[in-house]
Formats: C-alpha cells, sequence, structure tokens
C-alpha cells in the first residue's frame, strides 16, 4: 500500500518549457495532474487529495486570483505553490493568502521530503477529527414568510 500522500499538481505555467516541479513531486507524493483549462473543482470531488500544488513558472493575476479562490472554496486543503520567480512580497503574498508553503523551483529534495511528512501529518489529524455538523437550533418560521414555499 502507498502510503504517500496524495497530491493534485495544477500546471499554471505560462511556457510549457519553462520548469515544472511534476517529477520531483512525484518522489514524494501520488501525484494526479491538472491544468487549469480542466475542472479543478470536479477533481477535487473525484477523489479526496491531501493537498495541491500549484505549478507556476511566472504568476499572474489570474493565477494568484485562482489561489486565492481555491483557499476560500477549499479552506483545509493545504496548498503549495512552487514557482520560477522569486520575490519576497510574492513570498508573503502567499503566506497571507494560506499557502501552506512557497517553493523556488527548482525545488530542494529535502525541502519537498519534509513538506510531505507535513502533509502525511496534517491529513492523519484529519481523519480522526469527526465531521462537523450545523449546530441548528429551532428557531422557527418568521411570520413575514409566504405560506405554501
Amino acid at each position: 500500500m502507498n502510503t504517500q500522500p496524495e497530491l493534485i499538481w495544477i500546471d499554471l505555467r505560462t511556457d510549457q518549457n519553462s520548469a515544472s516541479a511534476l517529477a520531483q513531486l512525484g518522489q514524494f507524493f501520488r501525484v494526479r495532474g491538472c491544468s487549469y483549462g480542466e475542472s479543478i473543482n470536479e477533481e477535487l470531488r473525484v477523489g479526496s487529495p491531501d493537498a495541491l500544488f500549484i505549478d507556476l513558472d511566472y504568476p499572474d493575476r489570474a493565477g494568484l486570483r485562482l489561489i486565492q479562490q481555491l483557499k476560500i472554496n477549499y479552506p483545509s486543503m493545504p496548498i503549495l505553490m512552487g514557482t520560477i520567480q522569486h520575490s519576497e512580497e510574492l513570498a508573503v503574498w502567499a503566506f497571507r493568502s494560506g499557502v501552506l508553503d512557497f517553493f523556488v523551483k527548482p525545488v530542494a529534495q529535502e525541502d519537498l521530503r519534509r513538506c510531505a511528512l507535513r502533509i502525511e501529518e496534517i491529513a492523519r489529524q484529519k481523519r480522526r477529527q469527526s465531521k462537523r455538523q450545523a449546530a441548528l437550533g429551532d428557531a422557527g418560521m418568521p411570520e413575514e414568510a409566504a405560506p405554501g414555499r
């Protein structure tokens, strides 16, 4: 049984000839690929991955907005980000937007190993948690509510 964490790799590179983290990720994760044109939400519904890896070369606004939207839609999903472009401003933005880890490609093997261990622990803790149920009281219907609807 493969105990590596499952990761969805989302390819947001603008130049398909630029460095990709895919080969390196395969050493530490079970990877399923997804390109920007595919339905990312559908990929997330098909299985229950342990994390997402957003593979960028030179981030653009659309890619960064996607990261923010994914974090809003899947707040407990760990998001990893890899890019060729490195700046302190971009790294700070990533962490403030909820990215778990930020990598400059090519990614150091030790950094990926450490990250995989962290994702394994997050997944283990998630499995131990019970399902959350909304605590709804009996508020009754407001008098203004139209009858029969």
